[in-house]
Formats: C-alpha cells, structure tokens, sequence
C-alpha cells in the first residue's frame, strides 16, 4: 500500500495572489450593483466580478481569473433561495 502512496503524482499548488485594495473591490462591487438597477441579492456575483475586472487589469488574464470567472459563472447559473 505504500508504493501506492508513493507513486502518486506531486499536486502543484498555485502561488499565492497578490493582495487586491479592498477598498477598490468594494467600489466596483458597488458600482455594479448601480449599474444592475440597485437589485439586491447578487451581492456575491457583484463581488466576484469587480474581483475578477481587478485581478485582470493587475496581472493580465491567468488561470486564477479563469478560476474566478468559473465561481462568478456558478454563482450566477445556482438557483436562488
């Protein structure tokens, strides 16, 4: 059972992501809550997306906005309660 263990591929963790300005994310949190119409409830999808405008404009398009745009995507398509 050890030799199982053993030949299992080495999983590569990715480098941590730069720190985002808070205070930026909330402004473009906001922003597009605004831009939607003042709807409530997606504050999340609102979140996540000014995350990933940032991320993007900071350190071009990588796997960790593609990550980012997937959990904005899920987040959008989940059904509401």
């Amino acid at each position: 059972m050890t030799a199982l263990l053993e030949e299992a591929p080495q999983v590569k963790e990715l480098p941590p992501a730069p720190e985002l300005d808070h205070e930026e994310l909330e402004r473009r949190a906001y922003f597009r809550y605004l831009n939607r119409g003042c709807i409530d409830g997606l504050a999340l999808e609102d979140w996540l997306g000014a995350e990933s405008e940032l991320r993007e404009e900071t350190e071009g398009a990588s796997p960790r906005v593609q990550e980012g745009m997937w959990q904005t995507q899920l987040a959008s398509t989940s059904p509401s309660s």
